[in-house]
């Protein structure tokens, strides 16, 4: 079993193929920006997880997966017991494909 970069998970498709799932993208262009700078703009830097998964289109229990595997980071604000994920960690899960 070879060794992956840091913040590569491999997970199996819904159609059996397996696929590398990189936990953060970096994107350079103006456009990345521009919908990052959006997002935050729309939800706020911190947003809760079913706002994530409103963007991203995944379950909570999916972001609350990556969160256990450390691929998604979450903060505590305060002593409340409810958890945030930054604007831009979500939008770092987003991949283009094509």
């Amino acid at each position: 079993m070879g060794s992956r970069a840091p913040g590569h998970r491999r997970i199996r498709c819904p159609d059996g193929r397996k696929a590398d799932l990189v936990s953060r993208i970096t994107r350079t262009s103006a456009s990345a920006a521009d919908e990052l700078a959006q997002l935050i703009a729309t939800h706020g830097r911190l947003i809760s997880y079913a706002q994530a998964a409103e963007i991203t289109t995944a379950s909570v229990r999916t972001l609350k997966r990556l969160t256990a595997a450390g691929d998604l980071p979450c903060y505590r604000i305060g002593r409340a017991r409810i958890l945030r994920v930054k604007t831009a960690d979500v939008y770092a899960l987003i991949q283009q494909v094509a």
